[in-house]
């Protein structure tokens, strides 16, 4: 008398294993957002000084603008570039949004991309990571300077 368990095999046609194995709909792993004590925005930071000299390059005439009305004139050149980024990275991302972030590391308030929030619900999913590699090469905003974290929002009901 044998003590091996007897093993049948069975064999299903062509069709009948390939409906059972694929998916509907593709697989994605769902990011959580974390939960944190006060409003925090997840953004791509954009130095001042990067900004400025970006906004120089592109147009001549800020220059000018800048002599004349001094630090105020500085500011303004840095918001528009920032939105124009912003406009871009909406392309890929529907979500991105232009926000003012605080951090101790930063020794003023920055605008930044931001591509999500704990604070509204239309603003709670996050971009994959081939998402925020695509914008950061769209953008060209590759370089070490430009942080993507999660940041606290200084401005929470200004942008949804």
């Amino acid at each position: 008398m044998s003590t091996e368990p007897k093993v049948k095999v069975v064999h299903f046609d062509v069709d009948t294993a390939l409906s059972a194995t694929t998916h509907s709909r593709p697989l994605r792993k769902k990011s959580r957002i974390p939960t944190f004590s006060s409003p925090r925005a997840y953004a791509i930071v954009m130095p001042f000084d990067e900004m400025l000299a970006r906004a120089k390059k592109e147009n001549p005439d800020v220059q000018k603008l800048i002599d004349e009305r001094g630090f105020r004139q500085e500011i303004a050149a840095v918001n528009l570039m920032v939105a124009e980024l912003c406009d871009q990275a909406c392309e890929i991302w529907p979500n991105a949004f232009m926000v003012v972030v605080d951090e101790r590391s930063f020794r003023a308030p920055l605008q930044c991309i931001g591509l999500a929030d704990n604070t509204h619900r239309i603003n709670r999913t996050l971009p994959t990571a081939d998402e925020i590699q695509q914008i950061r090469d769209r953008l060209d905003i590759n370089g070490a300077e430009f942080k993507l974290g999660w940041y606290r929002d200084m401005y929470p009901d200004q942008h949804i």
